[in-house]
C-alpha cells in the first residue's frame, strides 16, 4: 500500500492528534551506542529531548508523550490551530525568529532584535503563511531533525544524511486509539530490550512522570508534616522542621536557601561567635 499523502493525515488548520516516528539513516545506532564502531553516541538523545522541549514552548504543538532510542525517535503530538489564533502579529513574529532567525547561529532558540519583529510584524501576507505554520506537525518535525542533522555532521565533520528520510505519521482517531499509542511509546524501550524498567528510560516522557510523581510525593509528604504543630518547651506551639530527604535528594536537580545562623550567648550578646549545629534549608519549587 502506498503511504497516504500528509495532507490526508492532518492539516494546519484542524486538531489532530499523531503518532510520528523518525529513524535514522540505514536506521544505523546514530543516537546510542554501535557496537561496530564502539562508539557511544547516547548524548545526542539529549540533544533531541532539549529540542522537543524548546520547540513545545514555542510551537502550537502539544508532545503527550515521546521515547527517544537509539536509532529512531517515537513521539504522540497534537497540533493546537485554535492557541496559535490568539497569538497577536508580533508574537507571531517573536516566536518565528526564535527559531527560524534567518541566519545560521548555534542551535538553540535565539532572542531577535525588535526591529526584526516590527518588520515582520508588518508584512501581513508573509505573517499569514508563518501563523500557520505554528500548528503544522510537518514543520513541527522539520525544526527538530534539521539542527540535529547539522549538529551532528558538525562535529563528525562529514556532510550527509543523518535521518532516514521524511518522519511517518498515523493519525489517532479515538481515546482508545490514542491510550493504545501512548502505552506502546513508553513501553518502547524495554520492548526494544534497552532497560528492564522505566525507572532507567530517561530519554522518555514515561521517566518524566515518574520522577514528577516522586516530587509531587515527597512535596506533599513536607507539607502533610509542616502542618502538625509541635508544644515547645514554653508551651508554645510551632512547626516542625522537615526531614532532609523531604527537601532534596543527591540525585535529583534541586535549588535551595540556606540560612545558617550564629548563635549568640546570653553573657555575650555583642560578641557573636560560632555557629549553631542545625542550619535552616528551603528547597525552592518554582522560578
Amino acid at each position: 500500500m502506498p503511504r497516504p499523502l500528509r495532507s490526508e493525515l492532518f492539516l494546519p488548520h484542524e486538531v489532530s492528534i499523531c503518532h510520528v516516528v523518525q529513524r535514522c539513516v540505514r536506521r544505523m545506532f546514530l543516537a546510542g551506542l554501535d557496537d561496530e564502531t564502539g562508539k557511544d553516541y547516547t548524548y545526542r538523545r539529549e540533544w533531541i529531548r532539549q529540542r522537543l522541549e524548546k520547540l513545545a514552548s514555542v510551537f502550537a504543538i502539544d508532545v503527550l508523550t515521546y521515547a527517544i532510542l537509539s536509532n529512531h525517535l517515537h513521539v504522540v503530538i497534537r497540533n493546537r490551530p485554535d492557541v496559535v489564533k490568539t497569538w497577536s502579529d508580533k508574537e507571531v513574529a517573536l516566536r518565528w525568529l526564535q527559531i527560524f532567525p534567518g541566519k545560521r547561529i548555534e542551535e538553540q532558540l535565539g532572542n531577535p532584535t525588535q526591529a526584526d519583529v516590527d518588520s515582520l510584524a508588518n508584512d501581513s501576507e508573509k505573517l499569514e503563511a508563518i501563523r500557520s505554520r505554528f500548528s503544522d506537525i510537518s514543520w513541527f518535525m522539520r525544526a527538530i531533525s534539521e539542527p540535529i542533522a547539522r549538529r551532528a555532521n558538525s562535529e563528525e565533520k562529514c556532510t550527509g544524511a543523518f535521518w532516514e528520510g521524511r518522519f511517518k505519521a498515523q493519525r489517532l482517531l479515538d481515546e482508545a486509539g490514542l491510550l493504545a499509542c501512548c502505552m506502546y511509546v513508553d513501553l518502547n524501550p524495554i520492548r526494544a530490550a534497552m532497560v528492564e524498567s522505566i525507572e532507567d528510560s530517561l530519554f522518555s516522557s514515561a521517566y518524566d512522570r515518574l520522577k514528577a510523581s516522586h516530587r509531587d510525593t515527597h512535596s506533599a509528604t513536607h507539607f502533610t508534616r509542616r502542618a502538625e504543630l509541635v508544644e515547645c518547651e514554653d508551651g508554645e506551639f510551632e512547626m516542625p522542621r522537615p526531614l532532609r530527604s523531604e527537601l532534596f535528594l543527591p540525585h535529583e536537580v534541586s535549588i535551595c536557601h540556606v540560612v545558617q545562623r550564629q548563635t549568640v550567648p546570653p553573657t555575650l550578646q555583642k560578641e557573636r561567635s560560632g555557629y549553631n549545629s542545625n542550619e535552616e534549608i528551603f528547597l525552592c519549587l518554582d522560578r
